[in-house]
């Protein structure tokens, strides 16, 4: 067992909230798919409403914020913080602005992994909250793979 300050984890998906609503909004102007524009533009404000979910939830925990888990978790909380886009600048220069599209389907795959974990770590935050965003970055997963297929059904002209 270890002891892990799951603030640490909570201050990442704050700042990553943030990145991911602005690069959503430049998104949004730079694509020229109406539908992909629209996803884009919903999503950067939904992004910033969960920013300000885990802000009220880091701001709710008490001064200790340490919990003791199994080193294998902790190693794996790591893992996810450490491959972040917003954190890793090899994760983050892989990608293109042409990727969009890419880009947040590994960003809403990213936000379920870390709320998944987040919700693991800190058993006594409000579970309807952390449920409500996990749901909504499963919705945004299941609209950026649409959009994928339909934009690329859409550049076959089928």
């Amino acid at each position: 067992m270890i002891s892990y300050d799951c603030s640490k984890v909570l201050k990442a998906v704050i700042k990553t909230e943030q990145h991911v609503s602005e690069m959503y909004s430049i998104f949004a102007q730079q694509v020229k798919d109406p539908a992909a524009k629209n996803l884009f533009l919903k999503m950067s404000q939904d992004e910033i409403r969960h920013k300000d979910m885990y802000s009220s939830i880091l701001n709710s925990l008490s001064e200790n914020t340490f919990v003791e888990i199994p080193y294998e978790e902790a190693e794996y909380t790591d893992l996810l913080l450490s491959s972040n886009i917003f954190v890793n600048e090899l994760v983050r220069d892989r990608y293109k602005k042409s990727d969009a599209l890419n880009v947040a389907e590994k960003i809403e795959k990213d936000s379920i992994l870390f709320y998944t974990q987040i919700q693991k770590l800190l058993p006594d935050i409000p579970k309807e909250e952390i449920e409500l965003i996990i749901n909504e970055e499963k919705k945004h997963l299941k609209y950026v793979l649409e959009t994928q297929k339909n934009s690329f059904l859409f550049s076959l002209s089928l």
